[in-house]
């Protein structure tokens, strides 16, 4: 169950409604698919912890649909898991994991397919509160491409400067990979 005080973290009262952005143009999403490690994250993210996360995307099933998996490492050793699929038009996607939960809005503001990608989500719940996420990926474990993201978001999202900075590399442990098929 979602705290008051964590929901006034994730949503902010506002009559203005999502930024105009301007999405990755000819997104492919066959040269999207694969392995990719979250070097940042929104701050108020309530459903994302801890660090090491990776996002397998792919393969595109005959329905046009890109497989999902995301997953980040326990204490024990063991690893939270959630699979689902994306529908993309274009580079404007929409994530489901389960029946209960509600699909997520995932833009591809900019991606190179070989080293980063910037993703972003808006939307307004009860039209009234706004929430705004931020995702930065990378190919591998380290990265060095935050000119690219920072002038992106400061051109697409004026203002915006909530990121986390995800832990990689180093001591994380990692889904092996054959389980990120």
């Amino acid at each position: 169950m979602v705290g008051l005080g964590l929901l006034w973290g994730i949503l902010s009262l506002t009559t203005e409604g999502c930024p105009e952005v301007h999405l990755e143009p000819e997104f492919d999403a066959q040269r999207y698919t694969g392995l990719w490690y979250e070097h940042a994250r929104d701050k108020s993210i309530s459903f994302e912890r801890g660090n090491c996360q990776q996002a397998r995307y792919g393969p595109i099933g005959s329905d046009g649909r890109l497989g999902v998996k995301n997953s980040q490492p326990k204490a024990d050793g063991s690893f939270d898991t959630i699979e689902g699929y994306a529908e993309c038009q274009g580079a404007r996607c929409e994530v489901n994991f389960r029946w209960y939960i509600p699909s997520g809005d995932y833009r591809i503001l900019d991606t190179d397919y070989d080293n980063y990608s910037i993703v972003y989500s808006c939307g307004k719940l009860l039209g009234v509160f706004r929430y705004q996420y931020v995702w930065v990926l990378g190919r591998a474990p380290t990265f060095s491409h935050w000119n690219t993201v920072n002038s992106t978001l400061a051109a697409q999202v004026p203002g915006y400067d909530s990121l986390y900075y995800t832990r990689q590399g180093g001591d994380c442990q990692y889904l092996p990979e054959e389980s990120n098929q």
